[in-house]
């Protein structure tokens, strides 16, 4: 059920041990982005994959005005961060 989909976005987020608002946001690629009642996963450069709805489907949007509020590593997922050497 939706309610149940809700629940387990949520929870999700709670169980994150990494986590923040955007203004906090790294620059890891598949971290996990959130808002109440919606995913997305950020892939770099100021960019998110999400599902905006059903007319529009899977679209890339740029993170600052999606509405997403906080970022988290999903606990299950190892990320790696790209250093650039010099």
């Amino acid at each position: 059920s939706a309610a149940s989909d809700v629940y387990k976005r949520q929870t999700m987020v709670n169980n994150a041990t990494e986590k923040g608002t955007l203004d906090t946001l790294p620059e890891i690629p598949g971290l996990a982005l959130w808002h109440s009642g919606h995913i997305g996963i950020y892939i770099g450069g100021g960019k998110v994959i999400h599902a905006a709805n059903t007319h529009a489907g899977v679209i890339i949007s740029d993170v600052s005005g999606s509405g997403f509020t906080h970022w988290l590593k999903i606990p299950y997922i190892t990320y790696t961060e790209n250093t650039e050497s010099q």
